[in-house]
């Protein structure tokens, strides 16, 4: 996933993410094991990326 690969090239000492898919977790990066303080604007990411998606025509809303 193109996601994964550009986040190896943050300058940020810990990072993570996670695709979920409908089957549970699909994808991982990083430390999962560390809790982020993130659950606050992980809303905000979510509809974020979600209407970038759409703009490139990756998904339909």
């Amino acid at each position: 996933m193109r996601a994964f690969d550009l986040v190896r090239e943050w300058p940020a000492s810990n990072t993570s993410i996670c695709v979920i898919d409908r089957r549970g977790i699909a994808h991982t990066f990083g430390d999962t094991t560390r809790a982020s303080r993130i659950a606050s604007i992980s809303k905000l990411i979510t509809a974020w990326v979600t209407l970038i998606a759409v703009e490139d025509s990756s998904t339909s809303l």
